[in-house]
């Protein structure tokens, strides 16, 4: 059970840890409390990414319909699919791409995937 009332967990940086040594603490989903979002947030404004926000706040942009999110068919490296559009696409079929942001390697991840499939 969280224990976050004025904040909650959302799901933005795949590769965020937060280790705040001056409270010896690593923060993550499980054990967050406000009191150690708020600390950060006031000790480090705008200095790290995090999957934290506050609670009241109404989420910058909901998930769009799966078949809004990227173009119909198979991906391909032309401009119509864009890193964005390989990421949606990667998510929805359960494609590990660990921290890649490249184009090329993002694409070549996925055709790996779907040729073992």
């Amino acid at each position: 059970m969280s224990k976050l009332k004025k904040y909650r967990y959302c799901d933005r940086f795949h590769t965020a840890i937060i280790t705040i040594p001056l409270l010896r603490k690593t923060i993550t989903k499980e054990n967050a409390t406000d009191e150690d979002i708020d600390f950060l947030l006031k000790k480090f404004p705008g200095k790290f990414d995090h999957n934290f926000e506050l609670a009241s706040e109404l989420k910058a942009e909901e998930p769009k319909a799966k078949k809004d999110r990227y173009p119909e068919g198979k991906p391909c490296l032309c401009k119509e699919w864009t890193v964005d559009h390989l990421k949606a696409y990667a998510k929805d079929h359960g494609i590990n791409i660990g921290a890649s942001q490249k184009k090329a390697t993002i694409f070549k991840k996925i055709k790996e995937a779907n040729e073992k499939a």
